[in-house]
């Protein structure tokens, strides 16, 4: 004798395929303090499924010494993600203050704001769209040359805990 009827277990298949579908919602909190108090505070609220993925994550710096050199950073960074089976979008804004001091003991600032920095990965390589302030100069990000593109990446590495 059979358990299970025919009907009875084509819908317990189609519950447990509907319950693959459903998206999975993702929150993450990380704090960083370094060894002179500062704090660096990583919030990230997100979905995930399997067709893709959005995620909103900002940082908050409250004079961060991300290394022993004595330079701070202060500011707030947020970086939205969209992500589907052909391509992948990143889109930054805020602006970050590091003070540091230079051979003489003077404060040196320097200001960095991005403004919709959008970052496309769709199999073509990464392309750049908005725009980089650095100490007031303010440069497409279509046209950042490589090195500046490299020290806007290392700029951008605190992420990675998120």
């Amino acid at each position: 004798m059979n358990r299970f009827s025919r009907p009875m277990l084509l819908a317990f298949l189609l519950a447990l395929a509907a319950n693959a579908q459903a998206a999975v919602d993702v929150q993450r909190n990380v704090t960083l303090t370094d060894d002179a108090g500062g704090t660096l505070v990583i919030t990230t609220q997100g979905t995930l499924e399997i067709g893709g993925s959005e995620s909103l994550t900002t940082a908050e710096f409250d004079g961060f010494q991300p290394n022993a050199d004595g330079r701070t950073i202060d500011g707030q960074m947020v970086r939205s993600r969209y992500r589907d089976l052909d391509e992948l979008v990143t889109t930054y804004d805020g602006l970050l203050e590091s003070e540091s001091t230079d051979a003489e003991g003077n404060p040196v600032i320097n200001t960095l704001v991005l403004e919709n920095l959008q970052v496309r990965r769709d199999g073509d390589g990464p392309e750049f769209s908005g725009q980089v302030t650095w100490n007031g100069e303010t440069v497409d990000a279509a046209e950042l040359p490589p090195q500046a593109i490299y020290i806007l990446r290392r700029a951008l590495r605190f992420f990675r805990f998120a």
